[in-house]
């Protein structure tokens, strides 16, 4: 049945507009496929939204693991050069 088709079923069967509640209920009923259709639409984005935030933590680990990487590549140079300044102080003054 048409969309159009049922709601003059549903029109023959509540023709009274008090009868609007069990129209309503009618035409939820008639409409199961289109919530199951949407329900497994919605269930497909949902899965999407999950990937696309999983996506981004894994670059904003990246990211971070590179900034880690390079921070401690800076630190370690800038101890080495320390080091290196205090050793040659040292030597300088013996």
């Amino acid at each position: 049945m048409t969309n159009g088709r049922m709601s003059e079923l549903i029109d023959l069967l509540c023709p009274f507009r008090s009868d609007f509640a069990i129209e309503s209920i009618l035409k939820r009923l008639t409409g199961k496929k289109d919530i199951e259709d949407t329900l497994e639409r919605l269930g497909v984005l949902t899965k999407e939204e999950i990937s696309i935030t999983v996506a981004r933590n894994l670059k904003v680990a990246h990211d971070v693991d590179g900034n880690v990487t390079a921070l401690k590549e800076t630190v370690h140079n800038m101890v080495i050069k320390d080091v290196i300044g205090d050793v040659n102080n040292n030597q300088g003054t013996h």
